[in-house]
C-alpha cells in the first residue's frame, strides 16, 4: 500500500531542480527531474514503494535494482546477478509488496526436467536481503519449449498475491489442465496452496487471465471451443468462462459468460464488487469474433451465479462515424441502409474505471499487429527477403454504463500510433483517476490528434510535429485535450508503457532519448 509519505514527498518533489520543465499544461503540474545517463543503462520496469520510486534496470548488461530520492535521482543500485539471484535464473515479476520488494525468478532443473519458482524479498529501506531463495512451486516438464510458464497478480485493495502455475500443455486429446495456485497474505505467510485441475480438455480451454480478489479468491478467466461438429454458422464458437474458487482451491465454480440473441463476444473484463458479484462488461459483435458492434454489462450473483443483470446495445451511427470522412460517413450509412452490419475491428478491453454512484466506465483501445514480406532482386541476381512486423495502436473508445447496466455515453479519444519491429513500446497510453476525472496521457503526431484541431495550413509545425498529449474525460462524457509540449527528433521521449499511476492520481513518468532518461511526476490540479 503506498503511504501518505510517498504523496507528500512527491508534492515537493524537484523544488531545487535546476532544470526547467520540458512540458506545460494548465489542469496539471509537471514536474522533470535532470537527467540520468543511459550509456549501457536500459529500464526494464519502473515501480513505486511505500517511500521511495523503484526500478529494474539493466547497468552495463546486468541486472539491478535502483532505488530513487526524493529528487528522483538515483540514491543505490544493487546488483540482482549473482549477489541476489542464482546466474541461470530467470526474472518472472519484481512487486513493490508492504514495505518489501519481493522478485519472483524461475530456474529451470535440467537433469530432473522440473521448472523451480522461488522468491526472494529485498527491503525497501536499505536494499538488504530479508528472505532468499525461498522454494514456491516446481512444474515438471518433458520439452524446454514446453516447460510451463508461472503468473502473479495482486488484488485490487494490494493486500493479496496470486501465483499461479500453469502447467505444461497436455498432449492427449482430452486430457485436463492443471493449475498450481498459492496464495499470500501482506506479511508473506501462505493462505492458501492448492492445485486445481481444470474441467476441461486442454486444448479445448484457453486460459486468458487470472484474479485474486480482496478475500483472496481465485478467478480463472477462458475461453472453451466448441468441437468442429458441434459448430453452427452464424453462431458463436467458443465460450467464455470464469471458474470461481470461493473454497481455497477445494473446488470451482463455473460461469458462463454470454449474451442472447448469439451474440460473439470478442473482448471483456470483469471485476469484483464489495458484496462479491461479478461486474462483466465488453464488447460484443453480431458477426464475427474480434469485431465490435455494441457494448454488453453483466451483474452475476456471486452465491447463486445467477444473471442480476445483462443489458447490451448496439453503437449507434453518430459513434460508429465519430472521426470519419464525409465520404466515409456516406459509405457506412448506405451499408446500413441495406441491412448491413458496420462494427469496429480490433478493439482491446484496457481499463475499468468504477464510478462514485455504481456505474463504470469500459475503456478499450484500438490495437493490431500485421507482418508483410517483400523479396527484392539486386542487380547481381542475389534475392533478399524481408519481413516487417507493423504495430498500430488507435483510437481509445469510452462506455460508461449506469448502477444498472445501461449505456450512459460513449466517446472517442482520436490517436494514430504506428511503428514497425519494435513491440510498440513508444506506443499506448496511461490512464490515471482523480476525482470525477480520467486522465489520459499518450504520445501522438498533431495530424492525427483530432482533439487538438491543428490546421494544416496555418499551424503547419504543430500540425507536423510529435507531441505529448494530455486528454481529460469527466465522469459525464465532456472531452477536454491539450499538448503539453512537442517532442524533438533528438530529444526526451515519454513512454506511457512505463509509466506508473498511483491511487491519488499521481504519475509517475519515464522519458528516454539516446544519451539519457529522466522520470518526472504528473499531478492533475
Amino acid at each position: 500500500m503506498i503511504k501518505q509519505a510517498l504523496y507528500i514527498l512527491l508534492a515537493f518533489v524537484f523544488a531545487n531542480t535546476a532544470y526547467a520543465q520540458e512540458f506545460e499544461s494548465n489542469n496539471l503540474s509537471i514536474e522533470i527531474g535532470e537527467p540520468n545517463s543511459t550509456k549501457k543503462n536500459s529500464l526494464a520496469q519502473l515501480f513505486v514503494g511505500d517511500d521511495n520510486v523503484f526500478s529494474r534496470s539493466y547497468i552495463k548488461r546486468k541486472a539491478h535494482l535502483v532505488k530513487y530520492d526524493e529528487d528522483l535521482q538515483v540514491e543505490s543500485t544493487l546488483l540482482l546477478y549473482p549477489e541476489i539471484l542464482p546466474k541461470k535464473s530467470y526474472i518472472e515479476r519484481t512487486i513493490a509488496f508492504n514495505g518489501a520488494i519481493i522478485i519472483f525468478y524461475s530456474i529451470l532443473d535440467k537433469p530432473n526436467k522440473t521448472n523451480n519458482l522461488y522468491y526472494t524479498i529485498i527491503d525497501q529501506a536499505d536494499m538488504s536481503t530479508l528472505e532468499s531463495g525461498v522454494s514456491l512451486m516446481e512444474l515438471e516438464y518433458t520439452s524446454k519449449r514446453n516447460s510451463g510458464n508461472f503468473d502473479i497478480s495482486m488484488s485490487r485493495d494490494s493486500s493479496k498475491l496470486m501465483i499461479f502455475a500453469n502447467t505444461p500443455m497436455a498432449r492427449s486429446r482430452n486430457a485436463k489442465d492443471e493449475a498450481q495456485v498459492v496464495v499470500m497474505n501482506e506479511e508473506f505467510e501462505i493462505l492458501w496452496d492448492q492445485v486445481v485441475t481444470i474441467p476441461h480438455a486442454d486444448r479445448d480451454f484457453i486460459i486468458e487471465q487470472y484474479k485474486v480478489d480482496n478475500d483472496g479468491n481465485l478467478f480463472i478467466v477462458g475461453r472453451l471451443y466448441k468441437q468442429k461438429s458441434m459448430r453452427s454458422k452464424g453462431k458463436p464458437g467458443s465460450t467464455y468462462k470464469i471458474l470461481a474458487s470461493y473454497d481455497e482451491g477445494e473446488s470451482l465454480e463455473e460461469i458462463d459468460v454470454e449474451l442472447s440473441s448469439n451474440k460473439f463476444i470478442s473482448e471483456f473484463d470483469f471485476l469484483v464488487t464489495k458484496a462479491g458479484n461479478l461486474i462483466c462488461t465488453g464488447l460484443y459483435s453480431n458477426e464475427s469474433y474480434g469485431r465490435a458492434a455494441g457494448a454488453f454489462y453483466l451483474e452475476i450473483e456471486a452465491e447463486t451465479l445467477d444473471y442480476l443483470v445483462e443489458q447490451k446495445e448496439d453503437f449507434d451511427l453518430d459513434f460508429l462515424t465519430e472521426g470519419l470522412t464525409e465520404k466515409q460517413t456516406k459509405k457506412v450509412k448506405k451499408k446500413l441502409d441495406k441491412g448491413k452490419s458496420v462494427e469496429f475491428a480490433n478493439f482491446k478491453v484496457r481499463n475499468i474505471v468504477q464510478k462514485a454512484d455504481g456505474g463504470l466506465v469500459m475503456v478499450a483501445e484500438h490495437h493490431y499487429v500485421y507482418t508483410t514480406t517483400t523479396t527484392t532482386t539486386g542487380a547481381n541476381g542475389v534475392t533478399t527477403t524481408t519481413t516487417t512486423t507493423h504495430y498500430i495502436y488507435g483510437d481509445i473508445i469510452l462506455v460508461s454504463f449506469s448502477e444498472e447496466g445501461e449505456i450512459e455515453w460513449t466517446k472517442t479519444v482520436p490517436k494514430y500510433q504506428y511503428s514497425t519491429n519494435d513491440g510498440g513500446y513508444k506506443s499506448g497510453f496511461e490512464l490515471a483517476v482523480k476525482g470525477d476525472k480520467m486522465h489520459f496521457y499518450y504520445v501522438n503526431w498533431g495530424k492525427f490528434a483530432e482533439d487538438l484541431e491543428y490546421d494544416k495550413q496555418t499551424d503547419r509545425d504543430n500540425y507536423r510535429a510529435l507531441h505529448f498529449v494530455h486528454e481529460t474525460v469527466d465522469l459525464d462524457g465532456e472531452l477536454d485535450a491539450e499538448s503539453m509540449g512537442t517532442i524533438e527528433k533528438r530529444g526526451l521521449r515519454p513512454l506511457p508503457k512505463k509509466f506508473v499511476t498511483l491511487r491519488n492520481g499521481q504519475t509517475i513518468i519515464y522519458m528516454v532519448g539516446k544519451r539519457e532518461y529522466k522520470l518526472g511526476i504528473i499531478t492533475p490540479n
